[in-house]
C-alpha cells in the first residue's frame, strides 16, 4: 500500500482552506494539506499537528510545533488543551519528542536514508527538542516497543531506523535468500551452445566477458550485471531474453521509469515497461491509496524478470519487486553502480555489490563501436577519476571553455536555438537537454529554464498561458511531471486506451491550455495525453533545463551541461558522470575547466546510511552460479 497524497481528490473547499490560514498557514501550505488529508485536513491537524511534519514534505517540525502551541492554548478544540495542556508541559510531552525522533527519520529518509547512527541521531533530537539525552532515550524505547523505530547493528555501529525501512531491507535481504537457494526451470540445453545460437540468431559477437556473463545470468537464481557505458550490458540483455524465450521461458523486462523502460525497448526489441505497471499499482479511489496488484499473495508468473537501469531502485520498491516474484523465477539484476543513488531511501545495487553474497559480473572492457565515442571513452576517464579529453568541434565530445557565467548562459541558449559546435544540422532543438548540476543560480534550472522558454517558445498570440504561481505555462512548453502520479488518467492518441499513471521525471510537451477552464493538457511518449486542472500544476516543471538526478534513466541525442560554482554536495564525481552518461550522440560542456577538475577530484559523494549490505552479509551465503 502506498500513499498518494495528491491526486484523486476534489478541488479544496474554500472553507477548508479559510480554517487552515486561522491556524497559521498560509495558503500555499493550505492547499498542500488539503491534497493531502481532503476536507478532513482541519481535523487532522488539529488532531495531531506534529502528523504534518512526518508525512507533508516541506513542512518543518517548527511549524508543527507552534501549530501545536497555537491550538492548545485556542479555544479552537477543547480537546487539544486537554492533550497538550500549557506550553511547558506540551515541550517535554512524550508525545511531542516521539513525534520530534520520528520527524528527523523521516528527514533523513527524504536524504536517501534508511536508518542514522543512534549518536547522529540523539544529537539532533536534543537540539531539535530541547530537552535531554534521558529523555530521548525513554521516548526511545517507547518507539522500539510500539514498533515505529527500530534498532540494529550495522557495521559494528548501533543504527535507528523508521520500522518501514528496518523492514524493508531486511524483506530484500530475505527474498534475495530465498530466489538463490531455489530451483530455476531448467533450460534442457548446454549453456554453450545456447549463447552461440543466440549470437547467430540475433547477429551478434560476444566477447569472453560477455559470455560468461550471459551464462551465469541463464543460470543463476539472482545474478548482477554491472558496467559502465560502452561494456554490452544491452548487449547481454538482448542474447538472455532470446536464450529464455526459445527456451519457452516468460520473461519480463522492467525499468524504474518510463523514459528508461522506452530506451531498453528500442534497444532490445522487447516490451519493457516500468516496474511499477509490471506490479500492477492501482488506485483506490475511496481510501485515496496506491495498492500493489502483484505481491506475496498474487505473485507474478513469470519465469524471468530482467530489471535494467538498477542504480535507480530504491528499497522499497526492491522489496514489493521481490514480495511478488515467485520461488524459481530467475531475476536478473542490471545498471551501472557509478551512476547515482537513487532518489528514494537505500541504495541497493551497491549494497548488492559491496555485500559480496549475490553472483555478478562486473564488466570493464569497452567494445569497438563504443571506444570510437568520445562520450563513452571520456565517460570512463571520468569515473577513474581522470580528466575528459575535450575534443575539437568535430568530436561527439566538447568542451567550451567561459570564465564568465554570462557568456556562459549565453552559450546554453544558442547551443539550445540549433546553433551547435561544428555546424552540426543532424540534432534538431528538441532534441537538445540541458542537465545542470544545480538549481539555483544564473546557470541553475529555475533561472535556464525561465531563459529558455523565453528563447525557443516565446509568447504568441497564437499559444494560449496559464499562470500558476511565479510560472507561467505556455503551449509547447517542454515539461516533465516532478512525483509519481499513480492515478492521473491519460488517454493514448493513436488506440484511445485508457490508463492511469505519470511518473517522476517524464517529460512531455503542453499541446493545449483551456483559458476558460484554466486545464493544462500534456503529451507523453508523444501519444499519451493527461490534463492537469488547478491543483495538479504543482506536479509539473518546465524541463528546458533539468537536474542531473532528475535526468537519470533517461539518454537524450544531445545534452549541454554547465559547468559552474555549486553546493559541495553537488560537485561530485558522480554527479558528472552521470551528467555525461546521459547524452547519446553529443556531448557539451560550457564554462569553467578548473570547476569540472573539481568535481572529477571529489569522488567522496554523500555517504548513505543503509543497513541492507550488512543484513546480507551477516544472514546470506553466496550462492554460486
Amino acid at each position: 500500500m502506498v500513499t498518494q497524497p495528491a491526486a484523486g481528490r476534489a478541488a479544496p473547499h474554500p472553507a477548508t482552506i479559510k480554517a487552515l490560514k486561522t491556524l497559521g498557514f498560509s495558503y500555499t501550505v493550505a492547499v498542500k494539506l488539503c491534497n493531502a488529508y481532503g476536507d478532513e485536513a482541519v481535523e487532522i491537524v488539529k488532531g495531531d499537528p506534529y502528523r504534518i511534519a512526518i508525512e507533508i514534505p516541506g513542512i518543518g517540525f517548527k511549524t508543527a510545533d507552534a501549530v501545536a502551541a497555537h491550538t492548545a492554548s485556542s479555544s479552537l478544540d477543547d480537546d487539544i488543551g486537554a492533550c497538550y495542556g500549557d506550553r511547558a508541559t506540551a515541550e517535554y510531552s512524550s508525545h511531542r519528542i516521539a513525534a520530534g525522533i520520528l520527524y528527523i527519520l523521516t528527514r533523513y529518509a527524504a536524504e536517501g536514508h534508511t536508518c542514522v547512527p543512534r549518536a547522529k541521531l540523539m544529537q539532533r533530537a536534543v537540539g531539535l527538542l530541547d530537552v535531554s539525552s534521558d529523555d530521548i532515550e525513554d521516548t526511545l524505547l517507547e518507539l522500539f516497543i510500539d514498533g515505529r523505530a527500530s534498532e540494529a547493528i550495522v557495521d559494528g555501529s548501533p543504527y535507528i531506523f523508521l520500522s518501514r525501512y528496518f523492514l524493508a531491507e531486511r524483506r530484500v535481504c530475505s527474498g534475495f535468500m530465498r530466489l538463490m537457494s531455489s530451483e530455476p526451470k531448467r533450460l534442457y540445453s548446454d549453456p554453450g551452445d545456447l549463447i552461440t545460437r543466440a549470437e547467430a540468431w540475433l547477429g551478434i559477437g560476444l566477447s569472453e566477458e560477455q559470455r560468461t556473463a550471459v551464462r551465469d545470468s541463464i543460470q543463476s537464481g539472482v545474478f548482477v550485471v554491472t558496467g559502465g557505458p560502452g561494456t554490452g550490458k544491452t548487449t547481454i540483455i538482448r542474447a538472455v531474453i532470446d536464450i529464455f524465450e526459445h527456451a519457452g521461458l516468460s520473461v519480463a523486462v522492467a525499468a524504474p521509469t518510463g523514459r528508461a523502460a522506452k530506451r531498453i525497448k528500442e534497444a532490445t526489441g522487447h516490451k519493457a515497461s516500468t516496474i511499477h505497471r509490471l506490479l500492477e499499482y492501482y488506485y483506490d479511489e475511496e481510501a485515496h491509496e496506491m495498492y500493489l496488484g502483484k505481491n506475496a499473495k498474487n505473485e507474478l508468473e513469470l519465469d524471468a524478470i530482467i530489471i535494467d537501469e538498477a542504480s535507480m531502485v530504491d528499497v522499497i520498491l526492491m522489496e514489493a519487486l521481490l514480495d511478488a516474484t515467485a520461488t524459481g523465477t530467475r531475476l536478473i539484476i542490471v545498471g551501472d553502480a557509478d551512476q547515482l543513488p537513487p532518489v528514494g531511501a537505500g541504495d541497493v545495487l551497491r549494497d548488492i555489490l559491496a555485500s559480496g553474497r549475490i553472483p555478478c559480473a562486473v564488466l570493464t572492457e569497452i567494445y569497438r563501436q563504443a571506444a570510437e565515442s568520445m562520450i563513452v571513452v571520456n565517460a570512463h576517464r571520468v569515473d577513474r577519476g581522470e580528466y575528459p579529453d575535450a575534443g575539437d568541434e568535430g568530436t561527439d565530445f566538447v568542451m567550451l571553455e567561459r570564465g564568465v557565467m554570462g557568456d556562459a548562459l549565453s552559450d546554453v541558449i544558442r547551443l539550445c536555438s540549433g546553433d551547435l559546435p561544428g555546424g552540426r544540422t543532424d540534432i534538431p532543438s528538441q532534441g537538445i537537454q540541458v542537465i545542470s548540476p544545480m538549481k539555483k543560480g544564473l546557470l541553475g534550472c529555475a533561472h535556464l529554464n525561465r531563459e529558455l522558454q523565453a528563447a525557443l517558445n516565446p509568447p504568441s498570440p497564437s499559444k494560449s498561458e496559464r499562470k500558476y504561481g511565479d510560472r507561467v505555462f505556455r503551449e509547447g512548453d517542454r515539461v516533465m511531471q516532478i512525483r509519481n502520479n499513480y492515478s492521473l488518467e491519460w488517454t493514448d492518441s493513436i488506440d484511445g486506451s485508457e490508463g492511469r499513471g505519470v511518473f517522476n521525471g517524464d517529460i512531455g510537451v503542453i499541446k493545449d491550455i483551456d483559458t476558460f477552464s484554466g486545464v493544462v493538457t500534456v503529451v507523453y511518449d508523444e501519444t499519451k495525453y493527461a490534463s492537469y486542472a488547478t491543483e495538479g500544476l504543482m506536479e509539473v516543471e518546465h524541463a528546458y533545463a533539468i537536474t542531473v538526478h532528475k535526468s537519470q534513466g533517461s539518454e537524450f541525442p544531445a545534452v549541454v551541461i554547465p559547468i559552474y560554482a555549486a553546493a559541495p554536495m553537488l560537485m561530485t564525481r558522480n554527479l558528472i558522470y552521470t551528467a555525461i552518461t546521459r547524452g547519446k550522440r553529443l556531448v557539451i560542456l560550457v564554462g569553467s575547466m578548473d570547476r569540472l577538475r573539481q568535481m572529477i577530484d571529489n569522488d567522496r559523494g554523500l555517504t548513505r546510511y543503509s543497513g541492507l549490505k550488512s543484513f546480507m552479509m551477516e544472514y546470506m551465503e553466496i550462492n554460486e552460479p
